[in-house]
């Protein structure tokens, strides 16, 4: 029986909240399907998609394409402070992390980047690295470096979906730099 004020969607939310709270914490769990769950809540399509869609703004599942929904995995713990890089922080969660290179650019620095590096505008070369970071093969960080060519004269014969910091820490022909992220 519905208590006042209580309604057929926060119920069903309810109801989805505690069978997601019995799966294993790992996440990556596929849920049944929209239909499924409209004969399991005697409920319309739209409801459940509302349902789903609040589920999703909260963080508690995900949606994919033409798969289905799927409870999100805990969420990464990331201390700014911290001075490790993004697969060693990753790999200690336990999760798989992987950098797909979209883009690697080199141009005289422009006014923009020119002043973050603090050198002069058009007076030196600067290789703009654009990667995608991923966490267990979804998107989810946009990173741009940029590194003044002459500090880094062999950065670009690297493997540069490894980490930065670490072709930095291995590589003794390349100086540590002080990354600057955008």
């Amino acid at each position: 029986m519905r208590s006042k004020g209580t309604t057929q969607l926060s119920l069903i939310k309810q109801s989805i909240k505690l069978e997601i709270a019995q799966i294993s914490p790992k996440g990556s769990h596929k849920l049944p399907s929209e239909r499924a769950y409209c004969q399991q809540f005697n409920s319309s399509r739209v409801t459940i998609k509302d349902v789903l869609t609040g589920l999703e703004t909260e963080g508690i599942i995900y949606r994919e394409e033409r798969r289905g929904w799927f409870v999100s995995p805990k969420r990464i713990e990331y201390n700014p402070l911290s001075r490790t890089h993004f697969h060693h922080m990753i790999d200690e969660q336990q999760r798989e992390a992987t950098t797909q290179v979209l883009a690697v650019i080199t141009e005289l620095a422009d006014v923009e980047v020119a002043s973050i590096l603090k050198i002069e505008a058009q007076s030196k070369t600067v290789h703009r690295i654009e990667r995608l970071r991923f966490v267990d093969n979804r998107a989810v960080l946009f990173v741009e470096n940029c590194l003044i060519g002459e500090l880094f004269p062999d950065i670009l014969q690297q493997d540069l979906s490894q980490s930065l910091t670490g072709i930095f820490c291995r590589n003794t022909v390349i100086t540590p730099p002080v990354l600057i992220l955008m």
